[in-house]
């Protein structure tokens, strides 16, 4: 279930190279539209409700999906005669969660426990409140939008259980880093993720990729197994130069590892804002506030190009 760091391969390296590539092939929205977007999403908090260390929000949480939906794509188009769009997953990705701009987050759990007339209503609400961002956030092709849109949610293409799987992995590799900063509440959202993973077993293609070295994910670890992966604290942070290579020493989880080097990758800007949100401002005062050097074409996708620099 652990290992220990391990050298990216050539694979790896062209892998993160191609990972981009689509978000600079089209955007859904216009340029006024993605800035309202990802304030929007930025609005949204993660697992209200839970004590959190580092509370993420859902423009980080679609981020991560999308990439590691076009990591599953990639891994399973050899496996498979059904050719997978990389433009529709990686979008599919960046706006499943859309619905929740008008609502605010639900965690699984809870939609779990809906019953079907519950699921039904939630679905319609979505629906519309989808169908009146197309127009809120002037979206360039509207019906696309919301073609993708009710696609994820429906979950019934393979490229849309790629995306769902997505989004499960990016909330299992969020529970495992608040277990590792400190945080025990997380605990419980690790016995609801083993239940959502056990429930994959009846999708052909997880049972195959499960098994890959990024991933080794057979079983979620156990709550023994994640205590087990070395603590992590903002004093181990403070060395600017080392933090990331402390961030990824010693034994863990395959999976929880691609997580974090995923992270690192596409969060290559002011990385300790998205991946350590509750200790980014005390690692600001060791390390010095960054350069204005963040544009919103850094923030929104690599690669994708905006009109001006628009500083944060």
């Amino acid at each position: 279930m652990t290992e220990t760091r391990r050298t990216p391969t050539p694979a790896d390296i062209r892998h993160l190279a191609q990972i981009s590539e689509v978000a600079a092939s089209g955007k859904l929205f216009n340029d006024i539209g993605i800035i309202l977007w990802v304030g929007g999403l930025e609005k949204v908090k993660r697992f209200e409700g839970t004590p959190m260390i580092h509370r993420t929000d859902l423009w980080i949480h679609t981020r991560r999906t999308a990439y590691l939906a076009d990591v599953l794509r990639q891994l399973e188009q050899p496996l498979t005669e059904e050719t997978l769009n990389q433009q529709d997953i990686f979008w599919m990705g960046m706006h499943h969660d859309d619905g929740e701009l008008m609502r605010g987050d639900i965690p699984s759990p809870e939609k779990r426990k809906m019953s079907a007339e519950e699921k039904k209503a939630l679905k319609d609400e979505e629906t519309g409140a989808v169908r009146f961002l197309a127009d809120f956030f002037q979206h360039a092709d509207r019906d696309r939008y919301v073609r993708l849109f009710n696609e994820a949610s429906e979950k019934q293409t393979l490229s849309a259980q790629i995306v769902d799987l997505a989004d499960k992995l990016d909330g299992l590799g969020e529970t495992i880093h608040e277990i590792r900063c400190g945080n025990e509440n997380f605990f419980e959202p690790l016995e609801n993720y083993r239940i959502i993973f056990g429930e994959f077993e009846g999708r052909a293609f997880w049972r195959k990729l499960k098994l890959h070295p990024w991933f080794n994910l057979d079983m979620v670890p156990s709550r023994k197994e994640v205590e087990m992966i070395p603590k992590i604290s903002v004093d181990d942070l403070k060395n600017k130069e080392t933090a990331w290579e402390n961030m990824l020493k010693g034994p863990m989880p395959s999976f929880y590892r691609t997580w974090l080097e995923l992270t690192l990758k596409v969060f290559d800007i002011r990385t300790e804002k998205y991946l350590l949100p509750g200790w980014y401002m005390e690692l600001w005062r060791n390390w010095g506030v960054p350069a204005n050097s963040s544009t919103l074409r850094g923030i929104v996708t690599p690669g994708l190009v905006l009109p001006g620099d628009f500083s944060f």
